[in-house]
């Protein structure tokens, strides 16, 4: 049950001595309710209805769950005003032993609600008298407006404050000022109706959560014109649920969290805030159905977290923006299933020195060609996945780092490469992407004097439809230990393209070696399916190469080279000088296995593959063995290599 508190008083707040209290259900407004002064539910005391006031005019029952009217008569002065829609509640009711608050009618304490009088000193009275019974419930009338000129402090803890709905309006005339404070005082809970700001100042919140005020409850709250919604300082267990914060006239943050833990968003409309969401040394923040607009210059953070750890939000659709996420130190953070209109954003997700970070299933439609749609900076164990979109500098940019998985996205337009890895980044992995109609593929980056990004697998991707003068499918420039293997790369400008940083880089000239690149397939690409220079100690193998518009595959300026079980058909398509495989200036080269024929399975003749294998003169100390080249134009083997070992090939 609920105990309900009030006072009689005349209509000028004279309290009425001995008045007569009435309490009848609000469904007829006739029929007695049911009372009780004691909240024992095994055996409560009953309570005559009417029953009289004390000499103060100060009455109270209890009653079970249910909306009553209470109409105090009589007394010395005659007590007037009827109370309609008690709403009594305790999610307790039913269990004996429940201790439930004190509820209080603001309108008991000579709040007028009629959008006119200034109710400041009348609902403070309100929230007062809670202070003395351990808490409970406040309750606004429906459709009403309650005027305030200050701000609204709690004085106990285990308050709720109670409307009827958006129809229920609490308006603050002043600005400068926070509507409530909770003042350090735990277990506040805010429900069911608006909170508005005439005054053309934004500064100031809605509710500023001082330290301590933990388990604080937002439930179904309309705000407009506060500079934020919420500003909560070393606060625990933090809800907002079903909330919309509107602010039309620069306001600040949405939502600001400051050393808290356990806050959690879900379904809330956030609009024209410089910020929406700020999470500052934060612990355990989740968000689920977030909706953010932002404020019309449009030139700050959607969601900003500095050092926050386990940080999760889910289903966030938004639009412009300086960037949507803003992620700089701290671990644990993900955004997860989510749109974002990116037409008019600077950086859509930015992320800086953050641990086990996730980015999963994002869209990220028309991304301006002067950025990138993810930076990654010194991030480790970073996850993006699932993501779709178009446009951007890149889809991806990294920078160092270690251990970077990008899987299982979709993008098309890029500007530059569509995947950019670069600086001290190791053992990371690109796999299961579609990547087409980009200026240019993945590539892997070694020129920065700070390292190069080695050990990466990248793998099971389709690259296609590069659109630059000198677009790849996969480039490796000055790193090691890679893997590129099961690509699919095609209609680009080279396919597989494998080289050295250069000596004008910031970092010392280094080559690209001890990669193994495996079983790809470059089809249709308009020079060559790999491209090779200034490289040692690196592998190709199974690769399929076949229809390019040069050669299939060239091995330049290698130092022990393997090319083993290769298939190299039908290119120079647009170069008669193409061949299946090429090597020129490279010693100790091993040609192995391979098949180099112009003509197709069904013996259909395909482009104008001059030679099969050809060896150049600047080549030396070559072995070619079990290869088989078959219906070029010139030659099938050509050998022009110093100390060349043939072997047994096969030759027609």
């Amino acid at each position: 049950m609920q105990r309900f508190q009030g006072i009689a008083a005349t209509a000028a707040g004279v309290r009425s001595n001995g008045a007569s209290i009435r309490v009848v259900l609000a469904s007829d407004g006739v029929t007695l309710a049911t009372l009780y002064s004691t909240n024992d539910l095994t055996n409560p005391t009953p309570l005559i209805n009417p029953f009289l006031a004390d000499t103060t005019g100060v009455y109270q029952f209890y009653a079970r769950n249910g909306r009553y009217t209470v109409i105090p008569s009589v007394g010395t002065p005659v007590a007037v005003g009827t109370l309609s829609d008690v709403l009594l509640y305790d999610p307790l009711d039913e269990l004996p032993g429940s201790l439930p608050g004190t509820v209080v009618d603001v309108r008991a304490y000579g709040v007028k609600a009629d959008g006119v009088t200034d109710d400041t000193a009348a609902l403070r009275a309100a929230l007062a008298a809670l202070s003395t019974t351990a808490g409970g419930v406040l309750l606004l009338p429906a459709a009403s407006t309650i005027l305030v000129s200050d701000f609204l402090g709690f004085s106990a803890a285990n308050v709720e404050v109670r409307g009827g709905g958006p129809g229920t309006v609490i308006q603050q005339t002043v600005g400068n000022q926070d509507l409530f404070r909770t003042n350090g005082y735990l277990g506040i809970t805010l429900r069911d109706f608006a909170i508005t700001r005439s005054a053309t100042d934004v500064s100031g919140s809605g509710v500023n959560a001082s330290a301590g005020s933990h388990d604080l409850h937002i439930i179904r709250v309309e705000s407009t014109g506060f500079g934020a919604f919420l500003n909560a300082t070393s606060c625990d267990r933090i809800r907002v649920q079903t909330c919309t914060a509107v602010c039309d006239a620069g306001g600040r943050t949405g939502v600001l969290l400051t050393s808290c833990a356990k806050a959690s968003l879900t379904d809330f409309l956030i609009s024209g805030f410089a910020k929406s969401i700020e999470a500052v040394t934060t612990d355990q923040l989740t968000g689920e159905r977030l909706f953010l607009v932002p404020d019309a210059g449009n030139t700050n953070d959607a969601i900003t977290l500095t050092t926050t750890t386990k940080t999760v939000l889910r289903r966030v659709i938004g639009n412009g923006f300086n960037r949507a996420l803003n992620a700089v130190g701290g671990s644990r953070v993900q955004l997860l299933d989510s749109v974002w209109d990116a037409s008019s954003v600077s950086v859509p997700l930015y992320c800086s020195g953050v641990s086990q970070l996730r980015l999963q299933n994002i869209s990220l439609p028309s991304v301006g060609a002067g950025v990138n749609a993810i930076t990654l900076i010194d991030c480790t164990d970073a996850v993006v996945q699932g993501c779709v979109g178009n446009g951007a500098l890149s889809f991806v940019n990294v920078t160092g780092g270690p251990r970077t998985a990008i899987r299982h996205n979709t993008w098309t337009g890029a500007a530059t490469n569509v995947i950019s890895v670069s600086g001290l980044s190791s053992y990371g992995v690109i796999r299961h992407n579609n990547f087409y109609v980009n200026f240019s593929g993945i590539v892997l980056n070694g020129s920065l004097a700070a390292g190069a990004p080695d050990t990466w697998t990248i793998e099971n991707n389709i690259v296609q439809g590069g659109t630059g003068t000198f677009a790849v499918g996969v480039e490796l420039l000055g790193v090691w230990f890679c893997t590129v293997a099961d690509n699919f790369c095609v209609a680009n400008n080279t396919g597989v393209h494998l080289e050295n940083t250069g000596a004008g880089d910031p970092s010392p000239n280094r080559f690209s070696n001890f990669n193994r690149i495996e079983d790809n397939y470059c089809l249709d690409n308009t020079t060559d399916g790999i491209y090779t220079q200034n490289h040692a100690q690196n592998t190709f193998v199974g690769n399929k190469c076949i229809g390019n518009g040069r050669h299939g595959i060239v091995i330049n300026s290698g130092t022990q080279i393997a090319v083993v079980g290769n298939t190299c058909n039908c290119n120079a398509r647009l170069d008669v000088t193409g061949a299946g495989i090429a090597i020129a200036t490279t010693n100790e080269g091993s040609v192995v296995g391979n098949t180099c024929a112009r003509l197709t399975s069904a013996g259909h003749i395909i482009g104008s593959q001059k030679y099969g294998i050809l060896i150049d003169a600047t080549a030396s100390n070559t072995l070619a063995d079990g290869n088989y080249c078959h219906g070029n134009v010139t030659a099938q083997l050509q050998n022009n290599g110093a100390g060349t070992l043939l072997g047994t090939n096969w030759t027609t």
